[in-house]
């Protein structure tokens, strides 16, 4: 082993506690960001995977009415649809007006149910229920719901619990007319528990969609493709308006010929039981134009939409825009830290150097070269990099990401984060720690190297004293303490200590400062947002059960 490497390896073991504080330190400002830049990537894989998964569709088409027959084979031919997949599906409430729940039949191809426990429904009376109500029911119990007109059943048996990719949230899963406003869950049955022979539900994959979920190629593509497919759902929508016109004005004509037919027969006749039959035929042919007219309007509103996943997904969007959030603060968050381990690193690295001066001068004079000479000092500086690289990058890659996601996931039906290798944080982290180490050595050992080996070989002359600025004021100068007359001067005399004190403290106490208005802000938040909206709920039901109820806290509404 030459001198040079010897040398090193007594550095190494000389200045342990220098080596491991600036290698934690930089371990610490790469644990931050590298852990930060991967959690958006990996929470947005975890997403991509459960869609995958369960096939979510890419948009989602309904009507109230139902699509028929020809309506959906037209819409197959479409050149922009992959796969059409038909479901039926009604918002239906517990017996116990308990919970508002979003029955669907058993989907086809797309936005599959994935069963976490027990089995698929294989009779019409059984069902399987969301995550959102395990706490509340089990397997083998029976449920009722209220009378609906687009079930068969009352009464039915879980067999089983399901996620859903279409509704990955624990709560607020969307708005009804029934119960307290909110669906709580989802459930799935067989399509023969449906009345209806129409599915109201068609979901469909897209052609040539480039790019994943949440990727702006992808989402400016859906977008475009949904915009054309309303296009042509409008002339479906209009198509089958006039047809419904039609046959219900027919039915209205029908009617008033039959009426012309009876200011007729009730004027050629006198007999007084005839008559009063004709007056109710009369009254019923009435009643029938006037509930047509009724449905007309009904028609005129008929509106054939179609949802993108951000709509029709409850959890797509608010993922998204999560892992949004995270991307913004790795953007600025990171930022403090690396400057405030940049900045030590940089000064520690530059003083080793400065302190080795006389071994510098007794090396040269030894006859090595400036290149072997600095070797030691560039090694020991980048050990330190690609050490503190290491454990920050493994650390922020397996265990931050998890962190964030866990707290982010309480709010979601979803399993533990996907992680992904991240490389272009980790070469980014790589690249900041040499900048602070080893070009740190590079502007400490230059100018030495450009000096005389036997001025190299003596002490640094001590920097020539000057007045500061305060100084020249002596009345204030000269009630200063002598102590606080050095803190001074040393201010002035090392102002790259004095910024990165400065900056140091500064970052710090920002980080805090930011750290305790988030954890506050989450604590309002969430009793604020859903306290009010209980709140609400309790009054609205108080003041239909009695108008006359009165309550301090229902008075604002």
């Amino acid at each position: 082993m030459s001198k040079i490497n010897l040398n090193t390896l007594r550095e190494l073991k000389s200045s342990k506690a220098r080596f491991f504080s600036v290698t934690l330190l930089l371990a610490l400002a790469v644990f931050i960001f590298a852990g930060l830049k991967a959690t958006t990537p990996d929470m947005n894989q975890t997403m991509r995977s459960e869609y995958d998964k369960t096939n979510l569709a890419d948009a989602q088409l309904n009507n109230s009415l139902g699509f028929t027959g020809s309506e959906i084979e037209s819409i197959q031919k479409n050149k922009n649809i992959k796969s059409v997949s038909k479901s039926f599906q009604t918002i239906a409430v517990t017996s116990n007006n308990k919970h508002a729940i979003n029955i669907i039949s058993n989907p086809e191809k797309l936005s599959k149910f994935t069963i976490t426990k027990g089995r698929e429904p294989k009779k019409d009376n059984e069902i399987i229920l969301g995550e959102q109500l395990r706490g509340d029911y089990n397997i083998g119990q029976q449920i009722k719901i209220k009378h609906n007109d687009d079930l068969k059943q009352k009464q039915y048996k879980i067999v089983g619990f399901a996620t859903s990719s279409v509704y990955m949230k624990k709560s607020n899963l969307g708005q009804t007319n029934l119960g307290d406003g909110q669906i709580d869950a989802f459930a799935g049955v067989k399509k023969a528990t449906f009345t209806r022979s129409d599915p109201n539900i068609l979901q469909v994959q897209f052609k040539n969609l480039s790019g994943d979920a949440y990727q702006d190629k992808y989402e400016y593509a859906l977008r475009h493709k949904v915009s054309l497919l309303q296009s042509k759902l409008n002339d479906l929508s209009q198509q089958r308006r006039n047809e419904l016109l039609s046959s219900v004005d027919d039915k209205i004509n029908q009617a008033h010929a039959a009426q012309t037919a009876l200011l007729k027969q009730k004027i050629l006749t006198s007999n007084g039981a005839t008559l009063q039959a004709l007056n109710h035929k009369q009254a019923d042919l009435k009643a029938q134009i006037n509930q047509a007219e009724v449905q007309k309007d009904t028609i005129n509103q008929l509106k054939y939409t179609v949802q993108s996943r951000g709509q029709f997904s409850v959890g797509y969007s608010d993922m998204g825009s999560d892992a949004d959030r995270i991307t913004g603060l790795s953007n600025t968050f990171p930022i403090f830290f690396f400057t405030v381990a940049l900045m030590v690193s940089f000064t520690v690295m530059r003083r080793m150097v400065e302190e080795k001066r006389v071994e510098i001068g007794t090396l040269k004079a030894l006859g090595y070269s400036n290149n072997k000479i600095a070797s030691e000092y560039y090694l020991y500086a980048s050990l330190t990099s690609v050490v503190g690289t290491i454990i920050g990058a493994g650390l922020g890659l397996f265990i931050l990401p998890k962190v964030i996601f866990n707290s982010f996931a309480a709010n979601y039906v979803l399993n533990d984060v996907h992680l992904t290798w991240q490389t272009t944080p980790i070469l980014v982290s790589f690249a900041l720690t040499l900048l602070s180490t080893v070009f740190a050595v590079f502007l400490a050992i230059r100018p030495l190297f450009a000096q005389q080996t036997t001025a190299l070989m003596l002490p640094k002359a001590p920097t020539a004293a000057k007045k500061i600025l305060l100084e020249h004021i002596t009345w204030f100068w000269n009630k200063l303490s002598f102590s606080r007359k050095v803190t001074a001067r040393n201010i002035f005399r090392y102002k790259g200590r004095m910024w990165m004190t400065i900056l140091g403290v500064a970052g710090s106490t920002a980080m805090l400062i930011t750290g305790f208005g988030m954890q506050q802000s989450l604590n309002k938040m969430i009793p604020t947002q859903y306290g009010e909206r209980e709140r609400k709920i309790s009054c609205v039901n108080a003041q239909k059960i009695s108008k006359l109820y009165r309550n301090r806290e229902c008075l604002p509404l």
